[in-house]
């Protein structure tokens, strides 16, 4: 009987199977059109917090493992004393002082690559653990060797907690234990690359990574506007220094786990072109690259009748959270409201992730009187609602390859988006289908009134509208069918699983 716990190991932060999106209907659409592989899952997520399953899983998933990036028990000052020994500290720091980003000298990269994997090694042993190195004199020592490498113009203080913080995370990643599989499959950098790289080193089972947006470019838009990481403001200039100083620990960190990632990668997969410049820029190897679309089922959904309502209806599908840019949304509403008076808006996804900015998308609907306009619907089934919308808008400050502009698409519905990831490539065509026209309107980050004047310019004209719904119809059908991207999956599954010679 084979040792291995499934063919393929998917690694997964905070996505699939407890939140809707995106990136999870993407693995749900994987599992279940691979169902001649075996899948084990190895999900990252922040807490011990009870999370229902949003999907019913498919039989070929074989076991799923949870682990938590700030578990209580991190923080939880060890009974017995367990230290690294002076060998495996040493690594520690080679690691840290070798790492990409954490210095204007960057050191050559096979340099940062054997440090990580000695000290994966010297990590995978029994003599440590999270709350030992949080406690430990050895790692306190080793900590304020690094404070002084790094950032001794700062508060120590200061530094120690965003490190507290920060590391919480990264050795509850480096501790978890690995399921042997026939090979790894990470959706995204971050923790879960991390992971998947600890998981090559320590299995010597291939690795391959799917990036739909790039993970570090997405938290270096979250650090720059996050409020929970400590700035000081006791002097203004100090306060910006520091600002400065905190944040870029934290993405330096992210570049670095980023960098770990793609080292140990077979293969980097992103879901077009334009997303190879970030990952090279976080050293993703220029010979691992490959571009593998989005497939969407476009026999299933170009089947739906279209169910024209009284009322033109906007329609909006995502997660309301700060990086969809709902209150642009909103804002481009009420340009289009002060022309067309009995408009329909349907804001669909979920509402729960960021409580705090939904809160403030509800107040700014209050605001602009557009209470009888726009509806949060939260979750839905869009298979029932897609029919019945005349224009999809997505004004995300960041995406991959939004799934929902190819479901739109499938339906003849014509899509405003913003100039971000690949809605520019899905709407006015590439080298290969450029000549099919376009299938909706590309318009600039954060600009409500050019969104607006855009919505309303489809809603306005019913044979521009037919025309954009015609093209991107017909680029769905051509270039983005689910089953091409099925059968680019299969081929490597194949390959690394069974070096392509299944029996």
């Amino acid at each position: 009987m084979s040792s291995y716990e499934a063919d393929i190991c998917l690694i997964l932060e905070g996505t699939y199977p407890y939140v809707r999106g995106g990136v999870s209907s993407w693995v749900h659409s994987i599992i279940e059109g691979m169902d001649d592989f075996t899948f084990s899952l190895l999900v990252i997520l922040p807490d011990r917090q009870e999370r229902e399953q949003k999907f019913k899983l498919p039989p070929n998933i074989r076991k799923i493992h949870t682990m938590y990036l700030q578990d209580k028990s991190v923080f939880k000052k060890p009974l017995w004393k367990k230290h690294l020994s002076k060998k495996d500290l040493n690594t520690v720091w080679n690691l840290h002082t070798a790492m990409p980003f954490v210095s204007e000298q960057t050191p050559p990269p096979h340099a940062a690559r054997e440090e990580f994997e000695e000290m994966t090694q010297c990590l995978n042993k029994k003599n440590w653990s999270p709350p030992s190195m949080m406690y430990s004199k050895k790692n306190w020592e080793l900590l304020v060797k690094l404070y002084h490498f790094r950032s001794p113009e700062v508060s120590f203080l200061d530094y120690f907690w965003t490190w507290r913080y920060l590391h919480a995370g990264i050795f509850s990643v480096m501790k978890q234990e690995i399921p042997l599989c026939r090979m790894y499959h990470t959706v995204s950098t971050g923790y879960a690359g991390m992971l998947a790289a600890k998981a090559k080193v320590l299995t010597g089972s291939p690795m391959i990574v799917t990036e739909h947006g790039i993970y570090s470019k997405e938290r270096r838009i979250e650090i720059s506007r996050a409020g929970w990481i400590f700035e000081k403001s006791r002097e203004r200039f100090m306060a910006e220094k520091q600002m400065s100083t905190f944040k870029q620990i934290w993405i330096h960190a992210f570049q670095a786990m980023a960098y770990f990632c793609y080292e140990h990668a077979s293969e980097i997969i992103t879901l077009y072109e334009g997303n190879q410049r970030l990952q090279m820029e976080d050293g993703a190897p220029a010979d691992k690259l490959k571009v593998i679309p989005n497939g969407v089922d476009y026999a299933r959904l170009s089947a739906l009748t279209r169910q024209p309502q009284q009322n033109p209806v906007i329609g909006f599908v995502g997660r309301v959270v700060s990086i969809k840019d709902v209150k642009t949304f909103i804002r481009a509403v009420r340009v289009v409201a002060n022309v067309i008076k009995n408009v329909e808006v349907w804001i669909m996804g979920p509402t729960e992730e960021e409580e705090d900015y939904y809160e403030e998308c509800v107040q700014l609907v209050k605001n602009f009187n557009l209470e009888s306009t726009i509806q949060f619907t939260g979750n839905v089934n869009l298979m029932e609602y897609y029919p019945k919308i005349d224009v999809l808008v997505l004004t995300s400050i960041s995406e991959g390859q939004p799934l929902v502009i190819l479901e739109a698409q499938c339906l003849e519905i014509p899509v405003v988006a913003t100039d971000v990831g690949s809605c520019r490539d899905l709407l006015e065509g590439m080298a290969d289908d450029k000549h099919l026209g376009h299938g909706g309107i590309v318009t600039g980050l954060a600009d409500p009134e050019e969104s607006g004047m855009a919505i309303l310019s489809i809603l306005k004209s019913p044979e521009k509208a037919k025309t954009l719904g015609e093209a991107g119809r017909e680029r769905m059908k051509q270039f983005y069918d689910l089953p091409i991207l099925y059968q680019k999956y299969h081929a490597l599954y194949e390959k690394y699983c069974y070096g392509g010679n299944r029996v």
